[in-house]
């Protein structure tokens, strides 16, 4: 029966506690009593978190603990009050209310004197100009408000006022904004800092005079109008987040300082206000930002060294340097924004990215880092940038107008467009390895200007590369893969502390000098696959003291030759190499039967300009490419062709290649290992240990060929015929020379000898001999040609007009009686694709489609200059008009003329020379074959041949 009334009691006492914590609590004690005392408040407990607190009209409260509240408000009224801290704190929770005097001369105050408050708000409403004030002092203590202070009614009613001392100052830690009323500063030591987590304004106007001011606020604090010398007496420092000054102008005080910390920034915004002035000192952390982000013209401050932390371009507009910037870190242009460098030398000791537009008048930059640049730099008439570390450049780069510079320590990459200028200068003066210059530095979008590479210890690497002028290497090794093309009309000049190293296939091009180089540079070249006892016919694309011995030191010293006059000299080790002469040097010594890729490298000054090598005598000539870059066979041979020659007219126009493809047999070669070349193609050796591609149109860089000259004199090598591309191997590379179609025939035998031959139709060819287009075969027992009057060539070209009704008069060579294959090895043109390609065998009179497969026929042992016809498509795939059709071949051998009527006797024949005298002649022959014997003597002969059926043929021949 006891428990209800106990229930009860509890209940109530819940009750009671319930409407204690939550309740309002009023200080009922005598003025001057103590917050910690309970019985000085209504309901006899000091107040808690819970509790909100009023405090009467004329009570004065000191604060005597470390005092809370849930709202604290100092009632108005006609009377005086104060709630002072001392050294202890008071935490509201909520808002701080002080609420307007009803009498004059009355002040309701919160003085913190060396404590510490804390709340949320403030709220003052002091509502006449008379003096009836509410005020919120602090003396050296601090106040923290996480919100706002709102001082409605009369400005100089309400007040915030941050004393201190002489030594101390207070505190204001503000975390909203402040409104209204009177903000005064008394005491230099005294501080407001900005602390909030949202953004913040601060306010400035007449009634408002700070003292220190600190901006703490991640979010950011923007000014609210300018600060002049009335507005604050002491130091602004952004300790972090943004300070933005709205645009407006921070006009400072003399001996007092202006802080921006590591990490903080400075935004100097609206439309043309520039940086604070007026303070004595300006510090900038290294790591700090101001940023000019106007969206008009603007002033770019020059700050005493160390100057800036980062700098900071935004906005469309221009900002011009004002004086010479120091920038200790990094230097940001965004895009669209502007930055004139002008005449000034300034510092950025971090790195430059800019995606906007940086100019230069005549002034220097150097930076210690980076450079980027995805927008627009242009350097002035001779500005000079300077960059410690690395360019990097995918927008538009221009070096200047007149004699500009631009500095390099780093790597060089391009992939926008650099402009050179017009006399200016790019140094590489890097002094450690590793470097590269890559992307786009070739053609009007990346080519340099003068090139000076200057970095003693320093490396580059490079591709291609154009210099419109000067390429200089005065310390370091540039080292390159692909073309560096020289065109302007000076020397390359290497000083003694530099190197430049061109790796096999690399180019050196100069096109518009053509005087001798100054310094030595290195050339690496690598043999097609050889093995012990193979010759690779070499010739040296530079000029010094580098002897065949020291080119070669593993070769065995009596096998090094040069060929000229028709027979071969052993060099002596000792010899140097000379421009334009080629040399046949045995593999070395370490070689084995295993083909192997050797690496050479010539050493000496590059050769440049005219080179003429002296032809002695009407005979095979082993001369060879004397540039460090491909040379243009087509461009050589109509320089120094017979008949046609722009400069000279000296050689047959076919080139001959040793592709050392058959190993060194009872101490021979085989001359078969000779590819051929004229314009209108090449044959190749396809089968071997060497080089198995038939010869284009150029000729690598170090190789040697034959030529075969018709007159003693010179052959001249130009500027005008060197390329900076296909050089990647010898004679290796180009497209082939254009023809409307081309066949490649191909003989073999059981032995594995080999005999290629091309027949090609041409604009402008004949059925004569042309010089340059048809080549002889070089001389060979095991031999496969297409007859040409007496000539038996491996190149031969003849005119469009006949490709579908030419008959091709083929003849071939054996050392040995057996098996013999005669295979098409390749076609293009209009004989490509389904077009049929005969083969004609008058001994056997068949006709064989070599589309469908090779011909197979055995042969006696010697020569036979008129077994075969080559024709296409209708011609003899099925009339076979050669069955009936008169054909009288003259071919030259050994001294005599060979004459030969396919299918009618000849009854008589006539030889004239060019003046038409006659040389021979004989009547009654009665016979389809019968020898002419003639003094050789290098002249053009007419023979003309009557058959017994009464139709004469004509015949025109060089003997």
């Amino acid at each position: 029966m006891e428990l209800l009334p106990t229930l009860r009691i509890a209940c109530l006492l819940f009750i009671l506690v319930s409407t204690r914590v939550s309740g309002q609590i009023s200080f009922t004690g005598a003025s001057g009593g103590n917050w910690g005392t309970a019985s000085n408040w209504s309901g006899g407990a000091v107040p808690t978190v819970a509790d909100d607190v009023t405090i009467p009209d004329g009570k004065d409260v000191t604060v005597n603990v470390a005092a809370v509240c849930k709202t604290l408000t100092i009632a108005g009224g006609g009377n005086n009050n104060a709630v002072t801290l001392g050294s202890n704190s008071l935490t509201v929770s909520g808002t701080l209310t002080i609420n307007a005097p009803t009498t004059n001369n009355v002040v309701k105050q919160l003085n913190v004197q060396s404590g510490t408050l804390s709340c949320n708000s403030v709220s003052m409403a002091a509502t006449t100009a008379n003096s009836r004030d509410c005020r919120l002092v602090c003396t050296t203590g601090t106040i923290n408000v996480s919100g706002d202070i709102v001082m409605n009614g009369v400005a100089l009613r309400n007040q915030v006022r941050i004393n201190g001392n002489a030594t101390t100052g207070g505190t204001l830690n503000l975390g909203g904004a402040i409104s209204g009323g009177d903000f005064l500063s008394n005491n230099s030591n005294s501080t407001l800092n900005f602390n909030g987590t949202t953004a913040q304004t601060m306010p400035i106007n007449a009634d408002y005079i700070y003292n220190k001011i600190t901006i703490n606020n991640t979010a950011g604090v923007t000014l609210g109008g300018a600060i002049t010398t009335t507005n604050t007496t002491d130091n602004i420092t952004v300790q972090t987040g943004t300070f933005d000054n709205g645009g407006y102008a921070i006009t400072g005080t003399a001996g007092k300082s202006f802080t921006v910390a590591n990490g903080a920034t400075l935004k100097i915004s609206g439309t043309t206000s520039g940086a604070p002035t007026g303070f004595s000192t300006f510090s900038f952390g290294a790591s700090s930002t101001v940023e000019y982000s106007g969206t008009g013209a603007q002033s770019v401050t020059a700050f005493a060294s160390p100057g800036y932390g980062n700098l900071t371009i935004t906005n469309a507009s221009t900002k011009s340097a004002a004086a010479g910037l120091n920038v200790q870190g990094n230097l940001t242009v965004n895009t669209g924004a502007t930055l004139a460098l002008s005449s000034f030398t300034h510092g950025v000791s971090g790195s430059v990215s800019n995606s906007g537009t940086i100019s230069m008048t005549t002034g220097t930059t150097s930076v210690t880092g980076n450079f980027t640049n995805s927008g627009t730099f242009t350097g002035g008439t001779t500005s000079t940038l300077t960059v410690t570390g690395a360019v990097a450049n995918s927008g538009t780069l221009t070096a200047g107008t007149g004699t500009s510079a631009i500095n390099v320590g780093g790597n060089w990459s391009n992939s926008g467009t650099f402009t050179c200028g017009a006399s200016g200068t790019v140094t590489f003066n890097a002094t450690a390895s590793g470097r590269t210059i890559s992307g786009t530095i070739t053609g009007s979008l990346g080519k340099f200007n003068n090139l000076t590479f200057n970095g003693s210890g320093g490396a580059w690497s490079l591709s291609s590369v154009d210099i419109d002028k000067v390429l200089t290497i005065t310390n370091g090794t540039l080292t390159a893969s692909g073309t560096v093309a020289v065109a302007g009309t000076s020397a390359l000049t290497v000083s003694s502390g530099g190197s430049l190293v061109l790796n096999n296939s690399a180019s050196l091009l100069q096109t518009g000098y053509t005087g001798a180089n100054t310094g030595t540079i290195l050339v690496n070249r690598n043999t097609t696959p050889i093995i012990l006892d193979d010759f690779t016919y070499w010739s040296s694309p530079t000029n010094g003291t580098q002897t065949l011995g020291d080119f070669s030191p593993l070769t065995q010293s009596d096998k090094f030759f040069s060929h000229a006059s028709g027979s071969w000299s052993l060099l002596p080790t000792t010899t140097t190499f000379t421009p334009g002469t080629g040399y046949a040097i045995r593999s070395p010594e370490t070689a084995t039967g295993t083909p192997t890729v050797f690496p050479y490298q010539f050493s000496g000054i590059p050769n440049n300009g005219t080179i003429n090598y002296a032809a002695g005598s009407i005979a095979n000539q082993l001369i060879g490419n004397p540039y460090p870059s491909a040379l243009n066979a087509n461009s050589f041979i109509d320089a120094n062709v017979v008949g046609t020659g722009t400069i000279n007219q000296t050689i047959t126009g076919t080139l001959y290649f040793w592709t050392h493809n058959h190993s060194l047999s009872s101490n021979n070669y085989l001359s078969t290992d000779y590819a051929v070349y004229t314009k209108l193609g090449g044959t190749s050796v396809p089968t071997g240990t060497g080089n198995t591609t038939a010869p284009t149109q150029y000729i690598a860089s170090g190789q040697g060929f034959f030529v075969e000259t018709l007159s003693v004199g010179s052959i001249t090598f130009n500027n005008a015929m060197r390329t900076g591309s296909n050089n990647s191997n010898f004679y290796r590379n180009a497209a082939p020379q254009t023809a409307t179609g081309r066949v490649w025939l191909t003989m073999t035998d059981e032995a594995a000898n080999f005999s290629q031959i091309l027949v090609g139709y041409v604009d402008g060819a004949t059925v004569g001999y042309d010089p340059g287009y048809d080549g002889t075969c070089f001389p060979s027992e095991f031999l496969l040609y297409s007859l040409q009057d007496t000539n038996l060539l491996a190149v031969q070209a003849r005119p469009t007009s006949l490709l579908f009704e030419d008959e091709v008069p083929l003849g071939y060579q054996l050392p040995t009686a057996g098996t013999t294959t005669i295979s098409l090895s390749q076609s293009d043109g209009s004989l490509g694709d389904d077009t049929p390609v005969y083969l004609q065998d008058l001994t056997l009179a068949q006709v064989h489609n070599l589309k469908e497969g090779p011909y197979v026929f055995t042969s006696e042992a010697g020569s036979f200059a008129n077994r075969f016809v080559l024709g296409y498509g209708e011609a003899l795939g099925n009339t076979h008009p050669e069955m009936t059709k008169p054909r009288v071949s003259v071919v030259k051998v050994a001294g005599s003329l060979h004459l030969r009527s396919d299918n009618d006797m000849m009854d008589s024949y006539s030889v004239y020379d060019v003046a038409g005298r006659l040389v021979a002649s004989k009547t009654g022959v009665s016979n389809n074959s019968i020898e002419v014997p003639l003094m050789s003597s290098h002249q053009a002969l007419i023979v003309k041949v009557r058959l017994v059926s009464g139709i004469e043929v004509s015949k025109k021949v060089l003997f």
